[in-house]
């Protein structure tokens, strides 16, 4: 006998507008230009369910025929589902290790790097360049004058935490064009932290290079972190 409440469901879902699932596991075409796709939507003021570890996360939407023109130009695949068919995928997300996520907000989003790295360099952005997923670059000197507040969604670059400072260290860690990708005191303006502590942080960056030529470039022993330098003042250096 069918219980009651499956019964409501299924009436209220047989008279409301079939959705839109974009899978996200191994039948997908595309992963990343379906996350693009999400949030587009979002961005369009449209609600997004992100059916989490079901088909490898996929998003539920619904129906709109803008939305399958955009599938079907940027070569996401999708599939149109019934009610019923519905009612079945949120039975199994009850049943299993699984959750809906309703995503009602477009994110403003944020890239922390360097101002002279190109966009090749750092994966983070090209995913997102690839997605059409669009984000600001910030550096510490939009850190400093409180943008942060703004963004919703930071990713931080990803190479500042590997203690390689990019794959050119060994070769041309004593240019003047990796110095200054390196250094990140090149970057603040004498309005935000004032001309002492810019040479005090240039004078940590040139004893880290020295380090990092008598260990081999091992991180644990030349490694001189933002966050020790911003917490020591100009007379230590």
């Amino acid at each position: 006998m069918i219980n009651k409440v499956t019964l409501f469901i299924f009436l209220v879902y047989s008279v409301s507008t079939s959705k839109i699932l974009i899978p996200m596991d191994l039948t997908q075409t595309d992963h990343l230009m379906a996350y693009g796709v999400a949030y587009q939507v979002l961005a369009d003021n449209v609600n997004v369910e992100w059916l989490l570890n079901f088909r490898g996360g996929s998003f539920l939407i619904s129906e709109d025929s803008k939305l399958i023109k955009l599938c079907q130009v940027r070569g996401i695949r999708f599939e149109l589902i019934s009610a019923g068919q519905e009612i079945d995928i949120r039975k199994i997300i009850e049943k299993e290790n699984m959750d809906a996520l309703l995503l009602e907000k477009v994110p403003k989003i944020a890239v922390y790097v360097p101002s002279n790295t190109e966009p090749w360099d750092d994966a983070v952005r090209l995913a997102l360049d690839y997605a059409k997923i669009p984000y600001d670059c910030l550096w510490d000197k939009e850190v400093l004058s409180g943008k942060l507040t703004k963004y919703d969604w930071l990713h931080l670059h990803h190479e500042d935490f590997t203690g390689q400072y990019g794959k050119f260290a060994t070769q041309y860690y004593n240019t003047m064009w990796y110095q200054q990708e390196v250094a990140f005191p090149f970057y603040f303006s004498d309005a935000a932290v004032g001309r002492p502590f810019k040479i005090a942080c240039g004078r940590a960056f040139h004893r880290s290079l020295k380090l990092r030529a008598q260990s081999n470039f091992c991180r644990q022993d030349w490694m001189v972190g933002i966050g020790d330098i911003l917490t020591k003042s100009p007379q230590m250096f």
